[in-house]
């Protein structure tokens, strides 16, 4: 009986959290022409999945991708602290752990408390899909609890700290197609002027 009301009351607090929900990861699709060297360069976070490792405090935040070494590609997520009105980053690295799947990538970024990086975490970072010069739909998933509770997040991804809203529309309809659930995409303000 103490199982199951702590599998009950796990359920009810991973809904809770809105990157956290029951079910198994999608597949994503291989994309086998996939050009790292043309993803490199800046990406504007226009909508994602709240998570719970996303700083709250943090606006209009950047992706910027580029050549590491041969086998790794520099990964720097920054963003405007509201608090303190000063960027704040990460830096990490991102490999191909299969280079039959060159769109799948892991990506290891430092954890930190306090300011203290703990450990250095690591997840998937898919891209479902992307033209290079204007948008990318990006998927990461891990089950946490076997196949009954997954941790995801999606976001959709610019060139620009803007993209027309029929475009969005269109975008939105595309992750619907790979199963994903578009109506807890919130909206990331891009009004810093990066």
């Amino acid at each position: 009986m103490k199982l199951f009301l702590t599998i009950v009351l796990s359920i009810i607090f991973i809904q809770q959290i809105s990157s956290q929900s029951i079910g198994q990861c999608i597949k994503s699709p291989v994309i086998k022409d996939f050009n790292a060297t043309k993803y490199f360069g800046k990406w504007y976070e226009i909508k994602r999945y709240n998570y719970i490792f996303e700083p709250k405090n943090l606006q209009c935040l950047v992706a910027n991708y580029g050549y590491l070494n041969q086998s790794s590609v520099s990964v720097y997520n920054y963003g405007l602290n509201i608090k303190t009105n000063k960027t704040e980053g990460r830096s990490g690295y991102a490999y191909t752990p299969n280079v039959a799947e060159p769109n799948k990538l892991s990506v290891v970024l430092p954890v930190e408390v306090f300011n203290v990086t703990i450990l250095q975490g690591e997840g998937p970072y898919d891209v479902l899909e992307t033209d290079y010069d204007t948008y990318s739909l990006v998927y990461s998933c891990t089950q946490v609890v076997y196949d009954l509770v997954k941790l995801e997040i999606v976001w959709i991804l610019a060139r620009t700290p803007k993209l027309d809203e029929k475009l969005i529309h269109n975008l939105e309809q595309r992750l619907q197609s790979f199963n994903i659930d578009t109506s807890k995409l919130v909206t990331t303000d891009q009004s810093c002027g990066f």
